[in-house]
């Protein structure tokens, strides 16, 4: 298979997954076969690295998504939070006021040169921690932070870093930075499997092997741990994606990606939100 015909399948399982977190008494399935998807578009990721020619570009652009997403991921969450919050004018207040900070940030990161890595680490920094701080003011709301983009930002941020500036520790600021990120350390892990063991599939297999098994310490094997209150270890089932790709780039549909995941991510939510009333 090539690129886009497995990240056009990833979509659909993507869209499986989401249906299944922000739609109510949806089957649980759904949520399975969405373990596969961030681990092999995590993969896709860093086998493209190596094409890439101008690999700073490439993580700016991921910077510049990430900060469009998290904008509409604020604006989504505040405008469908009003009709079950006591308090309409704080929340519209503040949800107003970050979404217009995260669209200055993110202008800035597209007028930022992508050879300032610290200022785009710094302003990625902000678009994660804003949520975050969101978050933190309305504990009873369900806000939207999903943002795959900033993960694999920090995770082409750790890799231009760690080629570029080898005589310092320059890379670590990104690593950590990847943290509070969606992908958390499973991007972080996962990026390095995947970039150290790039030509050598046996060992990448093995330690990806390993990571994904590795959900299942110490918490049994009951039908219900393993199959309703902790599936990341399914992510295991991303091996055979790995395995078929054949390098090639296939059909470009560049941008496909990029505007597929925040719309149906938003759209769901939406949807959600209202069946929830």
């Amino acid at each position: 298979m090539n690129r886009f015909q497995i990240k056009l399948l990833m979509l659909i399982l993507m869209l499986l997954d989401h249906i299944a977190s922000f739609i109510p008494n949806t089957p649980i399935w759904f949520n399975y076969v969405g373990r596969v998807v961030a681990p092999v578009f995590f993969y896709l990721l860093i086998n493209g690295y190596f094409y890439t020619k101008n690999k700073s570009n490439y993580a700016k652009r991921l910077f510049v998504a990430s900060g469009f997403m998290a904008t509409g991921n604020m604006l989504i969450s505040t405008f469908f939070s009003l009709d079950i919050y006591n308090n309409k004018l704080k929340l519209y207040s503040i949800g107003i006021l970050f979404t217009i900070i995260l669209s200055f940030i993110t202008y800035i990161i597209y007028k930022t040169p992508i050879e300032s890595l610290k200022k785009l680490n710094l302003y990625g920094f902000l678009l994660a921690l804003l949520p975050i701080v969101f978050s933190s003011l309305f504990l009873d709301m369900t806000i939207l932070k999903n943002n795959i983009f900033l993960s694999m930002a920090f995770s082409i941020m750790f890799l231009n870093s760690l080629n570029h500036n080898k005589s310092d520790y320059a890379h670590i600021t990104p690593a950590v930075l990847s943290l509070i990120t969606e992908a958390s350390i499973l991007g972080l892990l996962m990026t390095i499997i995947f970039y150290k063991f790039r030509k050598n599939k046996p060992s990448l297999i093995s330690y990806y092997s390993i990571l994904s098994l590795s959900f299942l310490i110490g918490e049994g094997f009951t039908y219900e741990s393993l199959f309703i209150t902790n599936i990341q270890w399914m992510m295991i089932f991303s091996i055979p994606f790995f395995l078929l790709y054949n390098d090639k780039k296939g059909s470009d549909i560049k941008y496909l990606f990029y505007v597929f995941y925040p719309l149906h991510v938003w759209i769901l939510f939406a949807i959600g939100s209202l069946l929830k009333r």
